[in-house]
């Protein structure tokens, strides 16, 4: 979603986001604080984790509410920052 699209959006509104990484010790603690920084009201309930097929990869999805354009943008540019992160999506 570019930043045209999130100016279309009306705030507060759901809004999904999937975290592809490298699998790695530590990495499920790492994602999860970097969006709890964000988002510090995200429940346990609101995370999800899938392993690809061969285990080398993870993938992070959040239900998170997003309370403006600059919250997602602020958010998905320190999950693509970490060094682990493949992609954002």
């Amino acid at each position: 979603m570019g930043e045209q699209d999130l100016e279309l959006l009306q705030f507060p509104t759901a809004y999904p986001i999937k975290v592809v990484c490298r699998r790695r010790a530590d990495l499920r603690i790492e994602i999860d604080a970097i969006v709890r920084r964000h988002t510090p009201e995200l429940g346990d309930d609101a995370i999800h984790e899938r392993d690809s097929s061969a285990g080398n990869y993870v993938s992070i999805s959040y239900a998170l509410t997003a309370r403006s354009a600059e919250h997602i943008t602020l958010l998905i540019a320190e999950l693509r920052g970490h060094d682990s992160v493949v992609m954002v999506l």
